[in-house]
């Protein structure tokens, strides 16, 4: 009898060791990856009970939260069950992930691929973050997708600091090509500073549109105020973008700006509501430059300025004052 109590408690301590030591290594490798940490959310809990999942199809392709590889008539051996070889490979994996099957939401009850396919239009939202005193804002996450099929297909992540106004940013991998998959666990990182910065309810946007298939997974997504040695404040890949001034501003706004090569620049404004009213783009040469645009018949109010280079978004805000 003595013996079997014996065994039982050596097993019960295993098992609660086990757990332990899981969770430890989970907490000091975030630790070890994100110093200067806002806010996280590994899904060790699935998705939070606060956040929102829109399917603006009406179909129901909507986030989940997972942790086996996705399913569907393209991308999985048997086309109703996971595919072990495309899950995601996060640091905190083993707590799960969100991902959008597309591939899976585009095959029919006998394995079939739908036709014609239906394009997603699936959205996650996160709740309210709280970045106040935070004058450098840094968006973090791992992705791993493949699109099809044009080039038109969108992954997004937009933000906004009062749950109605948003900007976009390409969440997109450089360089990865449509059809065929990104880099598995491709660390994004987004300079939002210009909208987050001592913000006190900022929210985030995960969003697929136009894309059919196959899926777009993510995980262990982050606010820092910290920049990795990869980018600095304002400056991605050689494109260095200075505060607008004046700000306020009464009749028209000036933006700086360094090009390191001849590139395309478009310039978009949007109202307090979200609408763009302007918009333009030019071919600017390299070197240090400026654009100025007259804003003097805009009404008073807080307008979002939008700068793609290279299909980088960039953003910042003025105020409009008479």
């Amino acid at each position: 009898m003595k013996k079997i109590f014996f065994l039982i408690t050596i097993l019960i301590s295993y098992n609660l060791y086990g757990q332990s030591t899981k969770k430890t290594t989970v907490e000091k490798l975030k630790t070890k990856l994100f110093l200067n940490e806002i806010w996280s959310e590994d899904f060790v809990n699935g998705i939070p009970d606060s956040w929102t999942v829109i399917d603006s199809t009406g179909n129901n392709f909507i986030w989940k939260h997972s942790l086996v590889g996705p399913r569907g008539a393209y991308i999985a051996t048997t086309w109703n069950e996971p595919n072990p070889t495309l899950i995601i490979q996060s640091p905190s994996k083993e707590n799960g992930f969100i991902i959008l099957e597309s591939d899976w939401y585009n095959t029919d009850q006998n394995g079939e691929i739908i036709n014609p396919p239906i394009e997603m239009n699936s959205s996650i939202i996160t709740s309210a973050i709280d970045c106040s005193a935070k004058s450098l804002v840094i968006l973090s996450f791992y992705e791993y997708y493949r699109l099809c099929c044009t080039s038109n297909t969108k992954l997004s992540v937009f933000v906004s600091n009062n749950g109605y106004d948003w900007i976009e940013f390409d969440a997109k991998q450089p360089g990865a090509s449509i059809a065929n998959p990104s880099t598995n666990a491709y660390r994004a990182e987004i300079d939002i500073t210009s909208i987050a910065a001592n913000q006190p309810t900022v929210y985030l946007k995960f969003q697929q549109r136009i894309a059919s298939h196959y899926h777009w997974q993510i995980d262990d997504i982050v606010l820092s105020d910290e920049l990795s040695s990869s980018i600095s404040s304002n400056q991605i890949n050689n494109y260095n973008l200075g505060d607008i001034y004046p700000n306020p501003t009464n009749n028209q706004i000036t933006i700086p700006f360094m090009l390191s090569k001849s590139n395309v620049v478009y310039f978009e404004i949007y109202n307090p509501i979200g609408q763009l009213i302007y918009s333009n783009e030019k071919t600017v040469n390299s070197g240090n430059q400026q654009e100025v645009i007259n804003i003097e018949n805009l009404p008073n109010g807080l307008y979002n300025l939008k700068i793609n280079i290279d299909n980088k978004n960039y953003a910042k805000q003025f105020s409009k004052i008479n």
